[in-house]
């Protein structure tokens, strides 16, 4: 699921990607980070914060989605941010 995630995010979500072995290792670090992310999240906000489950996971669920569009940003910077940086 790793490959056709990185295959159709390097695609469609951020077109101007470039891809390569870097790129993919980073996306799948990323994504790889989701469960233990995810489990922490619960952890804090439920054992320690005291919130209820029916809102913890829906907040651990926002982040997780703000996190992997960030991460999926990092991973998949655009060829031209390359070239910027050059100059």
């Amino acid at each position: 699921m790793v490959l056709v995630g990185y295959l159709l995010h390097s695609a469609w979500t951020f077109p101007g990607a470039q891809r390569g072995a870097l790129s993919f290792a980073r996306y799948t670090l990323t994504m790889a980070l989701n469960l233990p992310l995810s489990l922490a999240g619960m952890f804090v906000l439920v054992d320690l914060a005291g919130l209820g489950v029916p809102l913890a996971a829906p907040a651990v669920t926002v982040m997780l989605a703000a996190f992997n569009f960030v991460g999926g940003r990092w991973a998949l910077r655009a060829r031209q941010d390359r070239a910027r940086r050059a100059h």
